[in-house]
C-alpha cells in the first residue's frame, strides 16, 4: 500500500512538473509565433545542418570514379630494344595502353614540360620512361649483371593532400600491370616455342632415348672389362718373355764393346803416326834431292878450280864432302823410315825405293872415296868424280820421281783408307754398346709398363664396375623420374596453351571478392560521418542564436524547471535537424537499409547532442559555448569517421568510447551498411548514456554557480565587443 502511495506522489510530482515546463515550452513557441523573422531563423537553422551534410555527401560521393581529371605527365624515352629478332619497346606499348586508359588524365608530353608543370601545379605527376627502359630487360638474358628497368616517377605534394594517394596507387598498379604484361610476354614466347618444338613429345623421346643409351653404355662397358681381361693376361705374359730374354743378353758385352773401342783407338793414333812418318818420307826424299843437287854442282865448280892451290877448289872440295856425308846420313835415315813403314803395313810398295836408295848409299860412299882422293890433290880423277857425282844425282832424281808418281799416293791412300775403316770400326762399336746399353733399359721399362699396364687395367676395372653400378642408378632415377608426379605435372602443363600458361603465371592468383555489408557509393560510406559531424554543428548554432537562460520575469521558476522548459524548444528544433538531415540523405540517394531507424538514429542523436551542448552553454555560457566547438574538432579528427581508428594515435583511440560521435556513427552505419547482431540496440544505449554528465551539470553542478557565471556573463556584456 505504501509502495503504491509512494508511486502515486511520484507521477504527480513529475506531472505538475511537467505542466511548468510544458507550459514554459508554449511559452517560448508563442513568442517565436509573434515574430516572422525569428520564424524565419528557425526555419533555416533547421535545413542549415541538412546543408551542410548533403554538401559534403554529394562532394564525396564517388571521387574515386573521377580520377580521370587528375592530370599525370607522360614522358616516354624508351628507345626500345631487340629480342628474339623482334623490335620490343615497352615504352610505346605502355603509351599505347594509357591512350585508353581513363584511370588518369594521362598528357603525353616532353620532360621539360613535364617537370616546369609539375613544380607549377597543372599536372600532379609525371612519369619518365628512360632512354634504356626496355633494354634492361635483356640483361636477364645476356649474362651480364641483371637490372631491373625502372621509370622515374615526381608527385606534386602540396597541390592537394589526396590527389598524391591516388597518383601513387595509380602508378602502383601501373608498375603491376606492367609486371604482369612482362612476365606473361616472356612466358608466352617460351611456351610458343615449346609448343613449336613440340617440347612434350622431345622430353618424352629424349628420356627414352636416354634410357636406351643408357643400356647400350652398360653393355659396351662390359665389353670393355672383357678386353681388359684379355689385355691384363697378355700383358702379364709379355712381361715374363721379355724377363727371360734380358737375362740371356751377356752381361759383359758393353766391357768388351768398349775395350775394343779402347785398342782402334789405339791403332787409329799409330795411323796418325805413320801419316806423319809418310810425311817424314816426303821430307827426307825432297832434301836428298837438294843435297845430291848441290854435290853435283859442288863437284862441277870444283872441276872447273882443277888447281889445288886454288881456295875455291878447296873450299868446293871440302864443301862436296860435307855434302856428300850429309846425302849419306839423309838416306841412311829414309832407309830406317821406309823399313818403319814397312813393318806397320806390311806393304811391299816401299822396295823399289829402298832399293834405289841402298844404290844412292853405295854410289855415295864411291863418291866420297874419290872426293877425298881429289881433295888431297889427285886431280887426275877429277873426271872420274863428275861421272859419279852425276850418276848419284841421277839415281836421286830417279828415285824421287818414282816416289813423288808411285810410291806416295799408294802410301796416301792405304793411310786414309786405314783411317776410315778404323773410324767406321770405332762408330760401329760405339753404336753397338750403346744400343745394347739403351735395349737392355728398354726391355727394362717394356717389363715396368707392362707391369703398370696390369695394374691400371686392374684399376679401370674396377672404375668400369662402379660406373655401371653409377648407371643402373641414374636408370633407375630416370625411370623413377619418368613415373613421378612431377613429370607428369610438366607434361600436363605442355598440354595447356601457351597463351593460358602464360596468364597464369602473370596472375597467378585470382581474388574472389565478397563484400560484407555492401555500400554502393564513396558517398553513402562518408553519411554516416558527415550527417552526424551535420547534427552536432547544428546543435551548436542553435545555441550561438537561441538563448540558453530564462529572462527576469520569468525567474518564478525553479532552475531545473527553467533547464527543462527552454531545453525542450531546443530539442525539439534538434530533432527537426535531424529529421530534415535523415529525409535529405534519402532523397539525396544514400543507401538506407531501413529508413524509420536511420531517421531515429539521427533524431536522436540530434537531440542527445542538444542536451549536451545545451548543458554547456547554460552553464558556462559563451565558454560552455567554445567547450562544445573544442569537442566536436576532437571528434572530427579522432571519432574513426574518415581513417579507421587504428591508423589514429594512442590518445584517439582511447577516446574514442568515451566521444558521443563514436555511438551515433555506429548506429547510423548498421542502417545503412546492414546490421549485425544487437549492435544498432547498443549504439543506441550507449548513446544514451551520454546524457548523464549533461543532465548532472545541467541539473545539480550549475546550481551553484548560476551567479557567478551570470556576473561573468554581465562583464564581458559591459564590453560592448563580446555577445
Amino acid at each position: 500500500m505504501l509502495r503504491v502511495l509512494v508511486t502515486r506522489d511520484t507521477i504527480f510530482v513529475i506531472i505538475i512538473l511537467m505542466q511548468k515546463v510544458i507550459e514554459l515550452f508554449k511559452y517560448d513557441l508563442r513568442k517565436i509565433a509573434k515574430s516572422k523573422m525569428a520564424i524565419i531563423i528557425l526555419i533555416g537553422m533547421i535545413f542549415i545542418p541538412g546543408i551542410y551534410a548533403w554538401l559534403n555527401i554529394d562532394s564525396n560521393w564517388d571521387p574515386y570514379d573521377n580520377t580521370g581529371n587528375i592530370p599525370i605527365a607522360i614522358v616516354n624515352q624508351d628507345q626500345g630494344v631487340g629480342i628474339l629478332k623482334e623490335n620490343v619497346n615497352i615504352g610505346d606499348s605502355l603509351v599505347e595502353k594509357l591512350k585508353t586508359n581513363t584511370a588518369m588524365k594521362w598528357v603525353f608530353t616532353d620532360e621539360q614540360d613535364a617537370r616546369s608543370k609539375v613544380e607549377s601545379g597543372d599536372y600532379y605527376g609525371a612519369i619518365f620512361l628512360p632512354n634504356d627502359f626496355s633494354s634492361k630487360i635483356t640483361t636477364l638474358f645476356d649474362g651480364t649483371e641483371i637490372n631491373k628497368p625502372t621509370f622515374d616517377f615526381i608527385v606534386n605534394d602540396k597541390k592537394n593532400p589526396i590527389a598524391p594517394i591516388i597518383a601513387n596507387k595509380a602508378v602502383s598498379t601501373l608498375e603491376t600491370t606492367l609486371d604482369q604484361a612482362f612476365v606473361a610476354a616472356i612466358t608466352l614466347k617460351t611456351f610458343e616455342k615449346a609448343e613449336d618444338v613440340n617440347l612434350e613429345d622431345v622430353a618424352t623421346t629424349t628420356i627414352s632415348s636416354a634410357l636406351t643409351k643408357i643400356k647400350e653404355t652398360k653393355d659396351g662397358i662390359g665389353n670393355i672389362r672383357s678386353t681388359l681381361n684379355i689385355i691384363s693376361s697378355a700383358t702379364s705374359s709379355t712381361a715374363s718373355a721379355l724377363s727371360a730374354v734380358k737375362t740371356l743378353l751377356p752381361s759383359k758385352i758393353d766391357s768388351l764393346a768398349n775395350t775394343a773401342v779402347g785398342d782402334l783407338s789405339a791403332i787409329q793414333r799409330s795411323a796418325a803416326d805413320l801419316n806423319i812418318v809418310n810425311s817424314k818420307i816426303d821430307d827426307n826424299i825432297g832434301a836428298i834431292f837438294n843435297v845430291a843437287t848441290r854435290v853435283s854442282s859442288s863437284i862441277d865448280v870444283a872441276a872447273n878450280s882443277i888447281d889445288p892451290n886454288n881456295p875455291i877448289y878447296q873450299i868446293q872440295a871440302s864443301q862436296a864432302i860435307s855434302l856428300v856425308d850429309a846425302l849419306n846420313r839423309i838416306l841412311e835415315e829414309e832407309q830406317r823410315v821406309i823399313s818403319a813403314i814397312q813393318s806397320l803395313t806390311g806393304s811391299s810398295r816401299l822396295d823399289d825405293l829402298n832399293s834405289q836408295i841402298t844404290v844412292a848409299i853405295q854410289k855415295n860412299n864411291e863418291l866420297k872415296v874419290i872426293m877425298q882422293s881429289v881433295a888431297d890433290g889427285n886431280t887426275s880423277i877429277i873426271n872420274q868424280v863428275k861421272t859419279k857425282a852425276h850418276e848419284l844425282n841421277n839415281n836421286v832424281n830417279n828415285a824421287n820421281s818414282n816416289y813423288q808418281d808411285n810410291i806416295k799416293p799408294s802410301i796416301e791412300r792405304i793411310i786414309s783408307d786405314t783411317s776410315s775403316a778404323i773410324s767406321d770400326a770405332i762408330g760401329s762399336l760405339s753404336f753397338i754398346n750403346s744400343s745394347f746399353v739403351k735395349s737392355n733399359a728398354a726391355l727394362g721399362d717394356t717389363i715396368t709398363a707392362l707391369n703398370s699396364v696390369g695394374t691400371m687395367n686392374a684399376n679401370i676395372d674396377v672404375m668400369l664396375s662402379n660406373l655401371e653400378q653409377g648407371l643402373d642408378k641414374v636408370a633407375a632415377s630416370i625411370s623413377g623420374a619418368k613415373n613421378s608426379d612431377l613429370y607428369l605435372k610438366i607434361l600436363n602443363l605442355l598440354q595447356n596453351s601457351p597463351e593460358e600458361i602464360a596468364d597464369f603465371i602473370s596472375e597467378p592468383i585470382a581474388t574472389r571478392k565478397t563484400e560484407l555489408y555492401k555500400i554502393d557509393h564513396y558517398g553513402s560510406k562518408m553519411a554516416p560521418f558527415y550527417t552526424i559531424l551535420a547534427a552536432w554543428v547544428g546543435c551548436t548554432l542553435l545555441v550561438a542564436i537561441l538563448k540558453t537562460d530564462i529572462e527576469a520575469d520569468e525567474k518564478k521558476v525553479k532552475p531545473h524547471q527553467a533547464f527543462f522548459g527552454r531545453f525542450m524548444l531546443f530539442g525539439a528544433i534538434a530533432v527537426c535537424q535531424g529529421l530534415v538531415i535523415g529525409l535529405g540523405d534519402i532523397v539525396l540517394g544514400v543507401q538506407v537499409l531501413n529508413a524509420p531507424l536511420f531517421l531515429f538514429a539521427i533524431m536522436l542523436s540530434s537531440l542527445v547532442f542538444m542536451l549536451i551542448i545545451y548543458s554547456l552553454a547554460i552553464s558556462f555560457g559563451k565558454v560552455g559555448e567554445a567547450i562544445a566547438v573544442v569537442m566536436m574538432v576532437a571528434q572530427v579528427a579522432g571519432s574513426g569517421g574518415t581513417f579507421p581508428i587504428e591508423l589514429l594515435p594512442d590518445f584517439f583511440q582511447k577516446l574514442q568510447p568515451f566521444m558521443p560521435f563514436y555511438p551515433s556513427m555506429g548506429a547510423v552505419r548498421e542502417t545503412v551498411g546492414g546490421f549485425y547482431g544487437a549492435s544498432y540496440i547498443g549504439f543506441i544505449l550507449l548513446l544514451l548514456c551520454h546524457t548523464i554528465i549533461p543532465l548532472i551539470l545541467g541539473l545539480v553542478i550549475r546550481r551553484p554557480i548560476i551567479r557567478l557565471k551570470r556576473s561573468i556573463v554581465k562583464d564581458v556584456e559591459d564590453t560592448d565587443v563580446i555577445i
